[in-house]
């Protein structure tokens, strides 16, 4: 699975090459020689622990560098006092870069290229496995092995999910009543829709009314002209006529004294007679006029359609 490990600055270890064969490889060496901080170094690569700075080998420099190949995949992890980074790539690539994780945070693409986890460990000084732990503890190591805590995540998020569907439910509900209280008041929507009609056909009937009111009343302000007219016409014409009968008759005897001429007593029957024309003819207009009005006048009001008299 490992092809190659690469370290600088990692412990004892300045800069260091492993070539691995496919299959079971065994580090050999004397005490202090830096078996263990290879094994230490690929769990600090794949696992992301420990934390710190303590492995870092101060004598080379401020920094460390861990590079796993697989195939043609190298995943790269570095540490420093400024940089705390995963960095996966192919030859000569720049690769893609993870910062800022926390302890026993894996980038989700590194994990999926190891494919392994705490559990797939055994160090130096660790009991043998499963051995001296407690029921808990192995209960815990096999929970590990079958990803149970996914098990429990998921079944813990679906419960989340559950709860907040039922909140959602109930809000909907809610939501529903508050609805159907509202749409209680517009019940008798159709009821209101034909009262409104019949509403707008009165208005409409009452525009025509005023119509026809205005109508009626410039008929009835002209009829009134006419009548002032009419009536201006005969009285002014009569009373001239009365005026000039009685300085007529205040005159005859003055005349019958004085012996005045026959061709004036003749122009004075001359103006009787014309003015006597003049009152027939005004007779006559007065007649056409109110003719005129009764044809032009209907014969029921058109506002309280009682007759006109």
């Amino acid at each position: 699975m490992i092809d190659g490990l690469t370290l600088e600055g990692f412990q004892s270890h300045a800069d260091s090459f492993l070539d691995f064969d496919p299959g079971v490889n065994v580090i050999v060496g004397s005490s202090d020689s830096g078996k263990t901080a290879i094994i230490r170094a690929l769990y600090w690569n794949i696992c992301n622990a420990p934390s710190g700075d303590a492995f870092i080998n101060a004598q080379v420099g401020e920094s460390a560098r861990c590079v796993v190949q697989i195939g043609d995949q190298f995943i790269e992890r570095f540490k420093a006092k400024s940089q705390n980074e995963y960095v996966v790539f192919e030859g000569e690539d720049e690769g893609e870069t993870y910062k800022a994780m926390g302890k026993g945070t894996v980038p989700e693409n590194v994990a999926e290229i190891y494919n392994m986890s705490f559990v797939n460990w055994q160090q130096q000084m660790d009991p043998p496995f499963l051995i001296s732990l407690s029921g808990g503890k192995i209960s815990q190591k096999l929970n590990e092995v079958v990803n149970l805590s996914v098990m429990d995540s998921c079944l813990l998020n679906a419960k989340r999910n559950i709860s907040d569907q039922n909140k959602a439910i109930e809000i909907t509900e809610a939501f529903l009543e508050d609805g159907a209280t509202e749409l209680e008041q517009y019940k008798n929507l159709d009821e209101y829709d034909e009262e409104l009609s019949e509403a707008e056909t009165l208005a409409e009937e009452i525009d025509g009314g005023i119509e026809d009111y205005d109508v009626l009343s410039s008929i009835i302000d002209n009829i009134r002209e006419i009548q002032s007219e009419i009536k201006s016409f005969v009285i002014i014409d009569y009373e001239a006529f009365e005026k000039e009968y009685d300085e007529y008759l205040e005159e005859q005897p003055l005349l019958e004294e004085k012996n005045l001429d026959y061709e004036e007593l003749e122009d004075l029957i001359t103006n009787f007679e014309s003015l006597y024309k003049k009152i027939k003819s005004y007779e006559r207009l007065s007649q056409e006029a109110e003719s005129q009005l009764r044809e032009n006048m209907p014969e029921e009001c058109p506002l309280c359609e009682q007759p006109i008299l």
